[in-house]
């Protein structure tokens, strides 16, 4: 399958994982097997560690016999991780469903947008030419926003001329970047003339960076990248 899920660590009341395999059936699902794992014999894994290696474990069936094998990892993690994007959040959708779910008739190829707000200004991708229940757009939606941030970026899919809100049960995967320190001021002066040598420096919790200094620049780039644990979501 090659899938990832997460599951909010304060929101977990069980003492164990327990990961069901079944045969899917148009009635009754049919059930195969099951693993049952302690919550305390999960490792965990904090970037830049390397990535934990899978393991077989026995599908046990109802009988206590075994009935296969399954590979997985387990891990506490954090926001950090590299697949933490890519994984279906217990939270935010329902892992049982991968596709969109789109009103009206069943049959129809749906034809589906993206609307962006970032307060009054609004931006709306073309409809994806794919008309499947798993679209791409591959566009790009520039906003301008200045501090202090107030406003939140809302993204909205619809589809044609369906005028309800679109219930989906899938994932939205996109690139949100802030872009900055596109026009800086002159800081100094070298050779007979006005320059900045302009660095940055981050700080989260008791870990602090500093970016390399890019020198003779009123537009610098790093193109560098830092991780933090993440211990406190808010």
């Amino acid at each position: 399958w090659n899938q990832v899920f997460a599951f909010t660590k304060d929101r977990i009341q069980s003492l164990s994982v327990e990961i069901t395999v079944r045969e899917q059936e148009f009635v009754n699902d049919e059930f195969i097997g099951k693993i049952a794992i302690d919550m305390s014999d999960i490792p965990t894994r904090v970037p830049p560690d390397s990535p934990l290696a899978p393991q077989w474990y026995k599908l046990e069936a109802e009988a206590n016999s075994s009935v296969g094998e399954l590979m997985m990892i387990l891990w506490f993690g954090t926001q950090a991780d590299e697949v933490f994007i890519d994984a279906w959040h217990s939270d935010v959708a329902s892992v049982s469903a991968q596709d969109l779910v789109v009103p009206g008739d069943k049959n129809r190829n749906p034809e589906v947008y993206v609307k962006a707000a970032l307060g009054n200004v609004k931006l709306r991708t073309r409809v994806s030419a794919d008309k499947s229940l798993n679209p791409r757009w591959n566009e790009d939606l520039m906003f301008v926003a200045v501090e202090p941030f107030y406003d939140h970026l809302v993204l909205t899919v619809g589809g044609g001329d369906v005028v309800e809100e679109l219930k989906f049960a899938s994932k939205l995967n996109m690139r949100i970047s802030l872009d900055g320190a596109s026009v800086l001021v002159p800081m100094k002066s070298r050779d007979g003339r006005e320059t900045t040598d302009a660095y940055c420096v981050a700080k989260y919790g008791p870990k602090w960076v500093r970016t390399r200094t890019v020198v003779n620049s009123f537009s610098p780039k790093w193109n560098e990248q830092y991780t933090w644990e993440v211990y406190d979501p808010y």
